[in-house]
Formats: structure tokens, sequence, C-alpha cells
């Protein structure tokens, strides 16, 4: 009975001093809950500029200091009861640069810019920036 419980205590001993030697399993087989990213900071500085030799308008921000943002994403408030949601996004892919120059934005409207992380979650949208519709430049100024 006696050698019976010392077999069984040295298999225990020997099964925790493995387990503890070894590890209880892969690490990898280790299910980590995902980390929520850092908020985004929101586009600053966003200004519409005319250049009144071309006729051209571009919406303009400010660059992020956040390593995280990769680009932004400019949108235009256009309310329809046909969508969900009333600002439309003019861009397809995200935009690297600081500054958008699109022919619509010479018939005015309301825009926000939204800066977009590596992971490629936006930030929430930018102070609008309202436009009047552009008639080109004064007379004065107009090739004759």
């Amino acid at each position: 009975m006696l050698s019976r419980k010392l077999v069984l205590l040295g298999i225990l001993v020997t099964a925790c001093f493995g387990l503890a030697v070894t590890g209880c399993g892969d690490s990898n087989s280790i299910v980590r809950p995902p980390v929520d990213e850092a908020p985004i900071p929101v586009p600053e500085g966003v200004t519409a500029a005319v250049d009144v030799v071309s006729g051209t308008v571009s919406l303009n921000w400010l660059p992020s200091s956040s390593a995280s943002v990769v680009g932004y994403n400019v949108y235009q408030y256009f309310p329809s009861p046909l969508r969900e949601n009333s600002y439309v996004k003019l861009n397809v892919a995200a935009i690297a640069g600081v500054s958008l120059v699109r022919d619509e934005f010479v018939n005015g409207g309301d825009f926000v810019v939204k800066a977009v992380s590596s992971s490629g979650k936006e930030s929430a949208g930018s102070q609008f920036v309202h436009l009047e519709a552009y008639t080109g430049p004064p007379d004065e100024l107009r090739e004759r």
C-alpha cells in the first residue's frame, strides 16, 4: 500500500515538474483579445483655396503628426432619402497628400475630412468647410 502511494506521488511530482519546466502549452495557442487602437486624431486646418488662373478649387488640411495616419478621406454633405448617411465619400482610396482638387468643388457645398489609420479605421470628421459656388476669376484676371 505504501509503495503504491509512493509511485502515485512520484508520478504527480514528475507531472508537476514537467509542466513547470515546459509550460502548459504552445504560446501560439493562446488567444489574446484584440487591443483597441488609440483614437485617430481629427484633421485640422481644413481650408479651401482657389487658383484664379486655372479656376480650380482645392481643399487643403494640415498633415497629421500621428504615425498611424496613412491617408485621408474627403466627404461632401449630400443628403438624400435614398441613403442612410448624408455625407458621401468623394475619393475611392485614401488620399496620401494633404489636398484634393475636384471639378465639383466649383459648385460649392459642405465638406469634412477624416484621417485614415494603417488598420483602415477613420477618425471623426474635421470641422466642416462651406464652399460657395465659384463663378470664376474677376474680369481683370480672366484670360482674354
